[in-house]
């Protein structure tokens, strides 16, 4: 019954037309992927089918295709073929990029860590070690050089960042925050929604993913801090930008890691202090956080905790303070850095950040300063 109704479903399917005339008799599951992409391409090219066709096509497939593990992976990898095929054409339809990374979640158990996030964090250290599983079929051997690197991350961080999801999904709850998922996710959970981007990264490692694998094998962390974690303050700055949130875990990362900063070698007990490059790449990446927070104060752990201590007071040691601006011990931001945070929540909430910054017309320091460039 269940092979019926999936056989009256994707009847029409462009999807399962071209997989069933695809033969790779001696290819693994990623290389007919890529020979269906291929022939979906050539439809493409010769005006027989349109890109929305194709990418909507491919979702229905993937959605009545995942049964088991082996036809999830398989979902999986289609759907990765619909964001190539996206990005091959340059597609600017947010709704439908949108869809595809909404019906992905679940079937990656998080943000999917290909999609981005894998080649910002990877290309600058192992320039031969990209994504391929979300490039354009056909693209694999003509995209490895590094320059074309950022291009195709940007673009999918671009559609994917302001992406609103609905933490009251049942099904989400379960694919994403089941068992101790939900104890390191309490702060967000106890909100109704929250960005796609803040969500938590799924299978971040630079072997295949396995759908099958246990929930467990997924690392409970989100973007913003992964990228703090593997010390690269630039990623860092790019996904604050695009409106990533480092409110809870990612700054009490940050914090605890500069309170340890006299186990660092490279500190000089006479004279200015130098401090090594790690110590520094943490210090950068809490200066762009604080940037977008409108309301933080610093106390040490000698300071007595009061019963009306805000959530947004933290405790550090005394060897933060060196790296914080000073309005973050006295608990009073300037006025002119309230404003900035206030503008950007607006922008967030419409869904235009960082762009519609640029629309502003207002001196081009001023939008750099919004844009936390400075």
């Amino acid at each position: 019954m269940h092979r019926l109704s999936s056989y009256l479903k994707l009847r029409k399917n462009v999807f399962e037309n071209v997989r069933k005339q695809t033969r790779v008799p001696f290819g693994s599951t990623e290389e007919q992927c890529e020979h269906i992409g291929r022939g979906l391409c050539a439809q493409i090219d010769s005006g027989a089918l349109t890109v929305q066709q194709v990418v909507n096509d491919s979702v229905k497939f993937a959605l009545v295709n995942a049964r088991d593990a082996e036809s999830r992976y398989f979902s999986w990898l289609t759907l990765h073929m619909s964001l190539g095929i996206c990005f091959q054409y340059q597609v600017e339809d947010k709704q439908l990029i949108r869809h595809v990374l909404g019906v992905l979640l679940p079937l990656s158990h998080g943000v999917d860590y290909g999609i981005f996030l894998r080649d910002l964090l990877e290309s600058s250290r192992q320039p031969d070690v990209l994504s391929v599983i979300n490039l354009a079929p056909g693209q694999r051997q003509s995209m490895r050089s590094l320059s074309n690197v950022p291009d195709k991350s940007l673009y999918y961080l671009k559609y994917s960042a302001g992406l609103k999801i609905d933490l009251r999904d049942p099904k989400l709850m379960k694919t994403i925050f089941d068992g101790t998922g939900r104890a390191v996710w309490a702060e967000l959970l106890d909100r109704e929604t929250c960005l796609y981007i803040d969500l938590p990264i799924a299978h971040a490692h630079l072997q295949p993913m396995m759908i099958h694998q246990p929930l467990t094998a997924s690392l409970q962390v989100s973007s913003i801090l992964l990228a703090i974690m593997n010390m690269k303050p630039n990623v860092v700055h790019l996904l604050l930008r695009y409106g990533a949130s480092a409110q809870g875990p990612p700054l009490r990362y940050l914090l605890r890691t500069l309170g340890t900063i006299h186990l660092f070698p490279g500190m000089q007990k006479d004279g200015p202090k130098k401090y090594t490059i790690p110590v520094l790449m943490v210090a950068d990446s809490l200066k762009y956080t604080l940037r977008t927070m409108p309301y933080v104060r610093f106390k040490t752990e000698m300071e007595t905790i009061g019963n009306n201590t805000r959530f947004d007071t933290y405790y550090v040691k005394q060897e933060v303070l060196q790296f914080v601006p000073s309005w973050t011990v006295t608990g009073v931001p300037p006025l002119k850095h309230l404003c900035r945070c206030f503008i950007r929540n607006i922008f967030i909430s419409l869904d235009q950040l960082p762009g519609g910054i640029q629309l502003l017309e207002i001196p081009v320091e001023l939008r750099d300063y919004i844009d936390i460039k400075c």
